[in-house]
This record gives structure tokens, sequence and C-alpha cells, in this order.
């Protein structure tokens, strides 16, 4: 006599039956925004969230930045000195292998005084699609023989193919954004010839004539590329979840290698997807929020992010479609929410922001 119920398949029964999880990766989460504790600095409405995490195990964990997180998530190891970003997101970007060395080469605006030199990049700045050319071309004329290479993949991700093995090891561009750099670039006797090819590239893209339009308009200068991500493609990744849902390219990337492909990101969590097997969603907006310095955006995202996906999520717990809800801040905690822990009526109930 069969125990599953009449009309289901072996395979959906075995789906049923195996724990179900859902994963979510959200960096910026809890931060850091120093201005959270600031009178005036409004709170999220958030009550799910906040109530998920108070009942939820809370573990001290190595994932401490949003390459961390994603490289636990695929099988492969998340206390590196340095993660292949570059390659990864190569693989995503162009869908192939990346022959040779490479790192990432994303172009910044560095603002130097007398005792510091800052540093932004990514969403932070807006580079226009003719900027591009005169950039690419004019670094080929100093380093092309040398044998460097400049390729753009989108238009403020950029990519460097190096002429050796050798490559700097260095903070991601995410971690020294808005950051002072003096004490973050490639350091040791062995690095020398890499804070000399960052000065000679910073020269290049000084006199550079875009940059005086630039200035004229009011824009922030290029002045420099922060060259991080670098190392070879890994052999293989695998991930647990079966369904990958994610906008960015590293996540892309890792899936990819892990033989699958991320689906684009869902507006909110829908329990149909439950019946397919554990989900991972990588959600990178709060990131970008925290990288602009918009950090008045953060409540308002937190307070959709709540409705859109932790309500549900929660009903689907209750309800027993899930087994396990885990979120990972990229903060060096990991929070584990079962049906079991919502019963935890003892624990206090914390505001978000108290975490920051």
């Amino acid at each position: 006599m069969s125990l599953l119920p009449s009309g289901e398949s072996w395979a959906e029964g075995f789906l049923r039956m195996s724990e179900i999880g859902l994963t979510l990766v959200v960096p910026g989460l809890l931060g850091p925004i120093p201005q959270a504790h600031d009178e005036g600095f409004p709170s999220p409405d958030c009550a799910e969230l906040e109530r998920g995490l108070s009942k939820s195990s809370v573990c001290a964990s190595p994932l401490i930045s949003f390459e961390a997180a994603l490289f636990s998530q695929f099988g492969l190891d998340p206390a590196a000195s340095s993660f292949p970003v570059a390659a990864l997101t190569w693989l995503a970007d162009f869908d192939s292998v990346p022959e040779g060395n490479w790192v990432r080469a994303d172009p910044v605006h560095l603002q130097a005084d007398q005792d510091s030199v800052l540093l932004f990049g990514g969403p932070s700045i807006e580079i226009h699609i003719n900027e591009v050319e005169p950039i690419v071309e004019r670094f080929d004329e100093l380093f092309g023989d040398d044998g460097y290479q400049l390729i753009p993949g989108a238009i403020n991700r950029w990519y460097l193919k190096l002429p050796g093995e050798d490559y700097p090891v260095v903070d991601s561009l995410n971690d020294v954004n808005g950051h002072d750099i003096n004490y973050r670039l490639p350091q040791g006797v062995e690095s020398r010839h890499w804070r000399q090819l960052i000065n000679e590239i910073q020269m290049m893209m000084h006199g550079l004539e875009l940059n005086r339009t630039r200035e004229s308009n009011g824009e922030p200068v290029l002045n420099g590329l922060w060259l991080w991500g670098g190392g070879s493609l890994p052999d293989s990744a695998h991930c647990d979840a079966g369904q990958i849902f994610a906008n960015d390219p590293l996540s892309r990337g890792l899936a990819k290698l892990a033989g699958t492909a991320a689906q684009p990101l869902p507006v909110s969590f829908s329990t149909q997807r439950c019946d397919q097997g554990s989900m991972l969603a990588v959600f990178t907006e709060l990131h970008d929020i925290i990288a602009t310095g918009a950090l008045y955006h953060w409540p308002d995202w937190v307070k959709q992010f709540n409705q859109q996906w932790i309500v549900p999520a929660l009903d689907s717990l209750t309800d027993g479609k899930i087994d396990r809800l885990r979120v990972i801040p990229c903060q060096g905690q990991q929070f584990d929410l079962t049906r079991g822990n919502l019963k935890y009526f003892w624990r206090r109930v914390k505001p978000l922001i108290s975490r920051l």
C-alpha cells in the first residue's frame, strides 16, 4: 500500500518528506549604518522580521562579507584570503570560461586630502557609455605591451587580464567603497609592483579629457581602477538549494559553475515554489543603498522586504510548507528559524534597529 497521497509521484513525495529550507542572503540588513542610533533616524516597520530574528537560533558565523556568504552556499571556502570574483562574474557576463589570470578592474573616483584617500565606486558613481572606449584605448596604449588587457563587462564592472599568475590581494570594492584606501592597498615588498601599477593607472586616468568634461558638469572624475577579486575559476561548486534566485553577477556565476541557472529574483516569496525543493534567494539592494550613502532608503526597503518575503515565509513555516527559514545578513551571525523556535514565547522581541 502506498504511503503517498493519491496522484502524487514518488519524486514529489520525496521532496515533500525531505526538509524544505528557504535561505535569504541579505547583506546590509544589519548595516553598517552609523546613523541608525541618531535621534530622528526612522525605525523600519517590520514586526514579523523582528519576531523571526528574535525567536531564531543564532550562531556566530565566518560569513562576515557578501562574498564569504555566497561561497559558503556553494560549497567553497568562506574563509579564503581572496575570492576569485573576477573569474566568476566573467562567467556570468560572458558565458565563457576566462582564459588566463584576471582581476576585476572597476572604475572609481578617488578623493584625496592631507590624511586620507577615499574611494567611491560601483553604484555610487555614474559612468557614461561614451567614456568607456577612451579609457580602454588609452590603457591599451600604455600597458598593452606589458601583457595587460582591459575589457569592460557591464558599465561599471571591468576586467583586467594579467600577464602572470600573481594578482593583488585586497578587499572587495563593496568593502572599500566610501573608505580610506591608504591601509587597504596591496602590502609587502612582493606587492610593490601592484601599488606602482595602481599609481600609474591613476595618473593615466587623471589626464583624460573626459574628466575635464565631468568636472565641468559637476560629476566626480574617474581617476582610478580598483584591482580586486583575483584568482582562477574554481574547479567546481555545488548548492544544496534546488532553486536559486538572484540578479547579481557573482551569484549567477556561482550558480552556472554549479551546473544550474539562477532565476531572476521574484518580487515576493511564493509558496508554490516550495513543491520544487529548498530555495536560496540573494538580495543586494541594501548593499547598494549603503554603498551610495542613501541610507534614508534603508527603512523603506526593509519594510518592503518584510512584507513581500518574511511575512509569507513565516506563514509557510507555520503551515508546514517549509521546515526552516535561514537569514544571513553577512555580519558574522546566522539566524535559523523552525516551527519549534516560534514557540519560544520567553524570548523578548528586539527591535531591528537595536541589532545594528
